[in-house]
């Protein structure tokens, strides 16, 4: 299984992006509202997945849009999010960014940032206030 990664080019990766959230029923931001930084994985050829570093306060930064083809297989999905993670880590790394937050509702995917990346367990809650309707 060969995969790669390409900087996330918004005139060539955008609509694939976009069609991917689309088939998933899931927000779709408008290029205006997009990090600067991301990243697309390929995993033999075909793209697999995407996730972007939006830099927040205090020099950190947030792991966000990490979003995988629908139509890929698990095992595609799971290699591409892997890349993709360790992708956004290293411009992180390259930016002297203090650290990394993220957020999921999967578990899966809570585990493996624990295992596999580093990542830790944060004492503090995550609040939100949704608005407009959106969850």
């Amino acid at each position: 299984m060969s995969a790669y990664c390409e900087p996330f080019d918004f005139s060539e990766h955008f609509v694939i992006l976009d069609n991917w959230l689309e088939s998933r029923n899931a927000y779709r931001p408008s290029l205006k509202e997009m990090p600067k930084i991301g990243v697309m994985v390929y995993v033999n050829g075909k793209p697999v997945s995407a996730a972007f570093l939006r830099q927040v306060e205090g020099n950190t930064a947030q792991l966000d849009g990490l979003t995988t083809n629908p139509k890929a297989s698990s095992e595609d999905r799971h290699n591409g999010i892997e890349h993709a993670v360790k992708y956004i880590i290293e411009e992180a790394k390259k930016l002297n960014i203090y650290g990394i937050i993220a957020h999921t509702r999967d578990l899966t995917v809570v585990s493996r940032a624990l295992s596999l990346h580093g990542f830790i367990l944060t004492p503090e809650v995550v609040l939100a206030l949704p608005l407009n309707g959106s969850n």
